[in-house]
């Protein structure tokens, strides 16, 4: 038995072991509990409702399966169903399954988590003729979980593929195909060498599910939603605080601006002063005054050089008579 929170996470969680199990003779169910439909309204939530139902129905028959059983939640909102737990339980005494797959509880998705956290309850609640054998399978869709099982999906990767490529207005949406793709790679790293695709999955016996529980305490985990928004409210403000720094540098880088273009004209200006400058004494020098003058310029040289002579004669006489 397959539990998907919306119509494709029966494939993209674990269409490799559905396949298998379909090879193997056994009977499967799926349930597909949410429209996958927010955000949409009116008609085109109808629309988009039946469409993502098809594209399910289709996927299913190239996995060689049944079709599966829609529930119709309000996509988003599946922690909100009144009596969810009660569903849930009714649906597995019906069909008795060893084998039930539902969403890991390292799911990020409230719907994934919730479908996940309700599970968990209801098989530690205990069941109607159900067997200590059955085995919870947590899958793998939109965060990676820390599985204790790792099932060798090689040989059934074209039919996944193929049933992915059934949900064409996801994959318009965003390339799921290819983020599946990748985890599949990801996950048959620890397989063997001739492993090229693998599923993730966290393996529990229903006889030790309360020392799982008890081990784990999921009660006391952090609430991922939670630790999300804080690190976004965390990552917002290290954006502010680097916003405000390069806001400053930029004022800064301004204002030297505007100094070095003051200090470049006040240099400008000067060069000009020091040009006219030469010129004049350039044009001085050519002069027939400058010619004429030069001779009583030297003996103005030379008799402030002798009245330096004798103000230093005059000192050293007068420090001998002291």
């Amino acid at each position: 038995m397959v539990f998907a929170p919306h119509p494709d996470d029966e494939v993209f969680g674990c269409a490799g072991a559905i396949i298998q199990t379909v090879r193997s003779g056994a009977s499967i169910q799926v349930l597909v509990f949410t429209d996958g439909c927010a955000h949409l309204e009116g008609q085109a939530k109808q629309d988009m409702k039946a469409l993502r139902e098809h594209e399910s129905c289709i996927s299913a028959q190239r996995m060689g399966c049944p079709e599966p059983q829609f529930l119709g939640f309000e996509d988003r909102k599946l922690c909100d169903v009144p009596g969810l737990k009660d569903i849930i339980r009714t649906k597995i005494e019906a069909f008795n399954p060893d084998l039930l797959f539902f969403p890991s509880f390292w799911e990020i998705h409230p719907d994934h988590r919730a479908l996940c956290f309700a599970t968990l309850e209801v098989a530690k609640e205990g069941f109607h003729g159900i067997t200590s054998d059955l085995v919870l399978m947590q899958y793998e869709v939109g965060s990676p979980m820390l599985p204790n099982f790792i099932l060798d999906i090689t040989e059934q990767k074209n039919i996944k593929d193929a049933a992915v490529q059934a949900f064409g207005s996801q994959l318009k949406v965003k390339s799921y195909d290819g983020c599946i793709d990748g985890l599949n790679r990801y996950r048959a790293l620890t397989l063997h060498p001739k492993a090229s695709f693998a599923e993730a999955y966290f393996l529990l016996h229903l006889k030790d599910l309360d020392f799982w529980i008890e081990r784990l305490n999921p009660q006391e985990t952090p609430d991922l939603v939670f630790l999300m928004q804080e690190a976004l409210s965390k990552a917002h403000l290290e954006n502010s605080q680097l916003s405000q720094e390069l806001n400053q540098l930029k004022f800064n880088s301004i204002q030297d601006r505007l100094e070095m273009n003051l200090l470049s004209s006040k240099l400008d200006s000067a060069m000009r002063k020091s040009t006219q400058h030469r010129q004049q004494f350039e044009i001085v020098q050519q002069s027939w005054s400058w010619r004429l003058t030069k001779p009583m310029r030297g003996l103005r040289l030379f008799a402030r050089w002798i009245q330096g002579r004798l103000a230093s004669l005059f000192k050293c006489n007068k420090e001998r008579e002291q």
